[in-house]
């Protein structure tokens, strides 16, 4: 008997941790998919400092806030953030697959 309820003990932990490390897979997820979808749409879902990096990060050069109002280069970082955004997508869908399952249907 205590060997069983060590063992449901232990298989209730790794349900546990596997919903914890799914759960953390999928803020993750969603976070990267605020920043990208604000720079590809260019309205803000995010904190400004994350877009403002992730700006300077795929334009590979430091950016001014002054220069984001620039149609230009507007069009430049949407088009550049346009297929990580996709894939952004594609990451936070595949995390809210991954969290659905490790929920039990009653929970739903």
């Amino acid at each position: 008997m205590t060997c069983s309820k060590k063992r449901e003990t232990r298989l209730y932990r790794n349900e546990g941790d596997a919903l914890a490390e799914s759960h953390a897979e999928l803020v993750v997820a969603l976070d990267r998919l605020m920043g990208v979808g604000s720079a590809a749409t260019g309205h803000l879902m995010c904190g400004f400092s994350d877009l403002h990096g992730y700006i300077e990060e795929i334009m590979g050069r430091p950016v001014f806030t002054h220069e984001m109002g620039v149609k230009s280069i507007a069009a430049e970082i949407a088009e550049k953030a346009k297929q990580p955004f996709v894939e952004a997508i594609e990451q936070a869908r595949a995390a809210l697959t991954k969290a659905r399952a490790l929920v039990p249907e009653e929970a739903t």
